[in-house]
């Protein structure tokens, strides 16, 4: 079967609406995949940079709206194509004098990644944007590599079993078909717990704790309660189809999800989406009484979260005030 997928390219629709005038190319775009050495399946993060360096404010698309209106292609691989959503009605804003916008490519997760090699991946603004934007002089790209290698060893069992139970239209590098790919064997976090590709079903995987808490406060509350697996004492299988899916023993799947957890972010640290997991961990410690344990991972999220940190934060503070953790004098 061949890795490679080829999913289609979705067009994108200018509805431009923005004054004719001229602005000088005083913007800088940057490029980069992180990680920048991926194992071959894995889904791909691109970022980017918009930063302004001239000396007025300069006119650019609203934040959410650059994946959409950046072009992506791979140099020397005319067969690999992006996927990329409607931009719509352009929105726009003006960007400070020394202003910088980073973000994540969200629809760029490569379907390139579905064979080994060097790639160098170019970003460029088409130029009947810049021309709306009224930015002359000016062809506004950038361009970074990315590493794809072949899996070895528990990587290469993991995979071929995966596509071994899979059909070939399943081979979709993205992230949300790579965690579909990787689930296609119930068994798949018990046979290849240590596997890169188990990071992302983790990541995916639902909880088998209940939906608590209306604030850090709240949730921190309910899940220290120590009646909680007489409240709890049973969870879905998540594993199975809600039809067929049987009743589990609540405090087994807690202590089941936390130490799969637990074990993949001592090898893998550096683990793109190690937020995702890095939050689930601090609920499920919260719950076996595991406190320091949930601090450190709540505080590595707030530490270093992307975004949305502020539910991260109030987590650290309320276990930090209600003394569930010592917190050394600085």
């Amino acid at each position: 079967m061949s890795r490679r997928s080829k999913p289609c390219v979705v067009g994108f629709v200018l509805l431009l609406c923005v004054p004719a005038f001229s602005q000088e190319c005083d913007l800088e775009l940057t490029l980069w995949f992180q990680p920048a050495r991926v194992v071959l399946g894995s889904p791909v993060q691109a970022m980017f940079s918009l930063g302004n360096r001239g000396n007025e404010p300069v006119l650019i698309p609203s934040e959410n709206q650059i994946p959409s209106f950046l072009l992506m292609s791979a140099v020397d691989h005319p067969e690999v194509s992006f996927l990329r959503k409607p931009a719509g009605a352009l929105k726009v804003h003006d960007l400070p004098v020394g202003g910088r916008v980073d973000g994540r490519l969200k629809s760029v997760y490569g379907p390139f990644v579905c064979e080994a090699g060097e790639y160098e991946i170019i970003a460029r603004f088409p130029n009947e944007l810049l021309h709306e934007l009224g930015i002359s002089h000016c062809s506004l790209q950038a361009s970074a590599r990315i590493v794809v290698m072949d899996p070895v060893g528990v990587d290469k069992a993991a995979f071929e079993a995966a596509l071994e139970a899979a059909s070939p239209s399943r081979l979709v590098c993205t992230e949300s078909t790579i965690h579909a790919l990787f689930r296609t064997d119930d068994q798949f976090l018990e046979r290849f717990p240590t596997a890169v590709y188990a990071g992302y079903v983790l990541a995916e995987e639902i909880s088998p704790l209940p939906g608590v808490g209306e604030d850090p406060a709240d949730k921190i509350r309910q899940l220290t309660d120590p009646g909680f697996f007489q409240r709890f004492p049973t969870t879905r299988d998540r594993r199975k189809d809600a039809a067929e899916a049987a009743r589990l023993d609540m405090e087994e799947e807690v202590r089941r999800a936390a130490k799969l957890r637990r074990e993949f972010l001592d090898l893998h640290p550096d683990f793109p989406l190690r937020t995702k997991i890095e939050k689930q961990l601090g609920d499920l410690e919260l719950v076996l009484g595991n406190y320091e344990r949930a601090h450190t991972a709540w505080k590595w999220v707030a530490d270093h979260a992307a975004q949305n940190i502020g539910w991260a934060k109030g987590m650290v503070q309320v276990m930090e005030a209600q003394k569930l953790v010592v917190v050394p004098d600085e």
